[in-house]
């Protein structure tokens, strides 16, 4: 009978807090990503900013924002290359001084022209951190810390935020008037890139990359060290060793590429997911908030620099705490419910917002201004439970080893396409109509929801390969029925246990 995981003996504590080979395990994972792109909410309240560069707005705005994503659009292939055959850590590490230099190089322009070149840089840069990283955290996590440790891979993109926001606060407080006072906020943007660089002397390589280039070895030393205190005969890291080399094989059997996503409708099934995720990630009305929130303040009477940039700290705060409860909850909860009660809350909030706006701009009430950013902070606290946690990694688990790196390069070039397009025109919408640009994002959340309903699967409780079942019901080869057969047997027991302890807690209750 086909084996789990969760059947398979492992010489690791019950709780990864208590074991060492788990605590080293959860260190490797936790990828701090300081590289924060929201920075530009901050710079767009500093006065000193803005009479450097004479005031951009609108379309000009536009560009300087959009300029950090265009060149990935670009790019985008190199880097799932660059992932398969260099390695996810040396991509990662690659990034991160792309990063560091992009930073320098905005933090010392002296003309428009160096500003978005530093920005095209750490655009390029923090795609490329993005995507190694989020496949090294995937492959290297214990299976049993897998989806917990993957939802909070983007969590800590909020840190880079929040030091971002009140350095911003700090400089408008202070009355810093030269120019420092925004070189500064644009050059902490190397600080995470620096931790990411550092951090990769000391995490492994991803042992399914390493059996892929056929070291074997490194690869099981790898899997025990982190998986089973140094323990290299430890039935789970040899279950994982076999798992690992049986779905490699069948990929160079198969020769699996990009074009597969094409050729079944599991495959096609993951594609629309892929396509939701990564457009709906930004196109859902959530970069209105992460990157003009000063504008959107203005609208609605928010004029003071200082009082922006303190909504601003505070909402990062704010969007830190929630997208842990998000991450923390997606075993308890499971993703589907997540994801409806996210973008549901969304949509709710987003109604609110337009009838608050509509009122302010009529009435041009205080009160009415400070509860439009009340929902403001509710739509975003919506957007926090599922789609932070759960964009890259929820994708992530729906694709199968030999489409990870490709299907994951997609997602990041329609995330950057979606970007592009919203930090072009968002700045051009709401200075021509205003408020009234907010329904655009109304039609996109009431269509993102409609998708999440019908295309997204519920994956709690499932291993990688019990995930691929979901989509693979049609297998067409020898090898791609034998293995839906394995995974059917391991589904069925998966399903027995949580119906034996669903009893279990429900008899447990009654008494």
């Amino acid at each position: 009978m086909s084996k789990t995981f969760r059947d398979v003996e492992n010489a690791t504590a019950s709780s990864w807090w208590k074991d060492p080979s788990l605590r080293k395990n959860v260190g490797c994972a936790i990828v701090v990503r300081l590289d924060d792109g929201s920075y530009l909410n901050g710079l767009q309240s500093l006065a000193t900013w803005n009479t450097y560069f004479d005031n951009p707005s609108g379309n000009r705005l536009g560009l300087i924002s959009a300029s950090s994503y265009l060149p990935s659009l670009v790019l985008l292939p190199l880097y799932a290359m660059s992932c398969d055959y260099f390695g996810r850590k040396p991509t990662a590490m690659l990034g991160s001084v792309i990063l560091i230099g992009g930073a320098i190089l905005g933090a010392l322009a002296t003309n428009e022209g160096m500003l978005i070149a530093g920005r095209a840089l750490v655009g390029v840069a923090g795609s490329l951190i993005a995507l190694s990283t989020n496949l090294l955290c995937n492959e290297t996590l214990h299976p049993r810390l897998r989806s917990i440790g993957a939802a909070f891979f983007l969590v800590f993109y909020y840190m880079g935020s929040i030091t971002s926001a009140w350095i911003a606060y700090g400089v408008i407080a202070a009355d810093w008037s030269s120019d420092w006072s925004w070189r500064l906020p644009t050059l902490v943007q190397a600080a995470g890139p620096i931790i990411v660089l550092i951090g990769c002397f000391f995490i492994p390589e991803s042992p399914r990359f390493l059996i892929a280039r056929g070291k074997r070895e490194r690869a099981i030393t790898v899997l025990a060290n982190q998986h089973a205190n140094g323990q290299k005969d430890d039935p789970l890291v040899q279950h994982e060793l076999e798992e690992i080399e049986e779905a490699l094989e069948r990929e160079k059997r198969e020769r699996t590429g990009f074009m597969s996503f094409f050729k079944t409708k599991g495959n096609r099934h993951r594609l629309l997911i892929v396509l939701t995720t990564g457009t709906g990630s930004q196109a859902n009305g959530v970069a209105i908030f992460s990157y003009y929130l000063a504008p959107a303040l203005r609208l609605v009477g928010v004029t003071s620099a200082l009082d922006q940039t303190v909504y601003n700290g505070g909402m990062q705060i704010y969007n830190l705490g929630l997208a842990v409860v998000g991450a923390a909850l997606v075993e308890r909860v499971g993703r589907r419910k997540l994801w409806l009660t996210s973008t549901g809350g969304m949509l709710v909030s987003y109604i609110c917002l337009l009838g608050l706006s509509a009122g302010f701009d009529k009435s041009q009430n205080p009160q009415m201004g400070l509860a439009t950013v009340a929902f403001m902070f509710l739509c975003y606290g919506w957007y926090d439970i599922a789609w932070t946690p759960l964009a890259f990694s929820y994708t992530t688990e729906c694709l199968p080893y030999s489409l990870r790196s490709s299907g994951m390069a997609l997602f990041t070039w329609m995330q950057n396409a979606a970007l592009s397009a919203n930090q072009w025109l968002n700045p051009v919408g709401l200075e021509a109509i205003g408020w009234k640009f907010y329904f655009v994002f109304l039609a996109t959340l009431i269509m993102y929801l409609v998708l999440i309903y019908f295309l997204f699967v519920e994956t709690r409780g499932l291993s990688l390969e019990e995930v691929a079942l979901l989509f693979d019901n049609e297998a067409t080869s020898l090898a791609g029925k034998k293995e839906a057969a394995d995974a059917q047997v391991k589904f069925n027991n998966k399903q027995k246990e949580i119906e034996h302890v669903e009893r279990k807690l429900s008899k447990d209750e009654s008494v």
